[in-house]
């Protein structure tokens, strides 16, 4: 796990292609952890006991496929 300090950057584009645009200020209110690595599909499964993944490649590939709510569930 990595800490994401508390701070405050600007996000975003000059370039009205980009859905990031305009460049506005954010503030991280309070520090966080981050996974450094992907979660990976042997990680998933051990936690949740399924198997969702749109690409079952290998234990090592990383998750995908997954809905906010099932990441959230996994947390």
């Amino acid at each position: 796990m990595l800490i994401v300090r508390r701070g405050a950057f600007v996000m975003g584009s000059e370039n009205k292609l980009f859905s990031q645009s305009p460049p506005h200020r954010v503030t991280i209110a309070t520090d966080y952890f981050l996974g450094a690595y992907p979660v990976t599909q042997s990680q998933w499964r051990v936690v949740m006991g399924t198997n969702p993944f749109t690409f079952a490649e290998s234990n090592t590939s990383p998750v995908d496929g997954i809905s906010w709510d099932q990441a959230v569930v996994f947390l």
